[in-house]
Parts: structure tokens; sequence; C-alpha cells
């Protein structure tokens, strides 16, 4: 009605109807949002005085006013150094062990070298004898291709010689007739 009124126009009453709908879904969601926030505040206000009685129990605990006397610090270094102790025989087994995979690795690695040479060069060797074994007879079959035709060629030269030559024959004789024919 407002739009009405301002703007002179008319609405259907169904896009009204749909506008009123969306209103009240934009108020409804708009109230479960503020909901899920009190909810949430209500949460963390119950989390920090969780975390408050603890700090508070730690802090006014009796052991927090107690001292160490001079056995007692004697104690702790003697722990301190036990464990030093046993932490270094640790460490220098560890390094032995790191030490022999190290080596062990190496062993390997020489191994997988000889290996991938000698695979290499069985590879290459392969490559040349198949070489070998196919272009040496396609070699020899060229060769001989090539000196067959060779010949072939010469022979047919030759015979071409021969026609011209039987050409030249032909017409000499063919003249030769003629001046008979006019002779006789």
């Amino acid at each position: 009605m407002l739009w009405l009124l301002l703007f002179g126009t008319s609405f259907s009453k169904k896009s009204i109807a749909n506008a009123r709908q969306l209103c009240y879904n934009f108020v409804k969601y708009r109230e479960s949002i503020l909901l899920k926030y009190e909810e949430y505040e209500e949460s963390m206000m119950k989390i920090f005085g969780l975390v408050l009685a603890i700090v508070c129990f730690l802090c006014f605990s009796p052991s927090v006013f107690g001292e160490l006397s001079v056995e007692d610090l004697e104690k702790i270094r003697q722990i301190v150094n036990e464990a030093e102790v046993r932490l270094e025989k640790r460490i220098t087994k560890l390094e032995e062990h790191f030490t022999a995979q190290i080596q062990g690795q190496g062993n390997r690695i020489t191994d997988l070298r000889e290996r991938i040479n000698f695979q290499g060069h069985l590879m290459v060797a392969l490559i040349v004898s198949i070489i070998t074994f196919v272009a040496v007879p396609m070699g020899v079959i060229v060769y001989q291709y090539n000196r067959n035709r060779d010949r072939q060629e010469a022979e047919i030269r030759a015979v071409r010689d021969q026609q011209d030559e039987i050409k030249v024959l032909r017409q000499r004789i063919e003249e030769l007739e003629r001046e008979r024919l006019i002779k006789a």
C-alpha cells in the first residue's frame, strides 16, 4: 500500500502476499540467529568459568608453595644425569645402526650400478649384433642388386645400340632397294 501511495502503481494480491511472506521469513531467520548467538554466549561463559576454576586450582594448590631442599635438587640432578647417560647410549646405538644401514645401502647402490652398466653394455652389444645381422646381408643384397642393375643397363644399352644399328641398316637396305628399282 505504501508503494501504491508513493509511486502510484498497483501490485497484484499475489505479489503483496509474496512480499509479506518474505518479510515474515526474514524476521524468523533473524530471530533464529539471535537465539543461536545467545546459546553460543552461554556456552562460552560456561567454558570461561571452567578455565578460570582450573587456573585458580593450579595457582593455589599446596604444591605451589612447597620448597625444594638440597637433597631434592641432588636427586633431580642424579635422575637427569642417568637419563643423559641412557640417552647417549641410545644415540650411539642409533648412530651405529644408521651407519650400518647407510653402508648397506651404499653397497646395494654399487651393485645396482654394476648391473645397470652390464645391462647397458649388453644392450649396446645387442644393437650392434642386430645391425650386423641385418645390415651386412642388406649390404650384400644391395651390392648384388646394383651389380645386376649395371649389367642389365649395359645389356639394355647394347640392345638399343643394336636396334639403332638395325634401323640404320634397314634404312640403308631400303635405300639400296630403291636405287636398284630405279636402275632396273
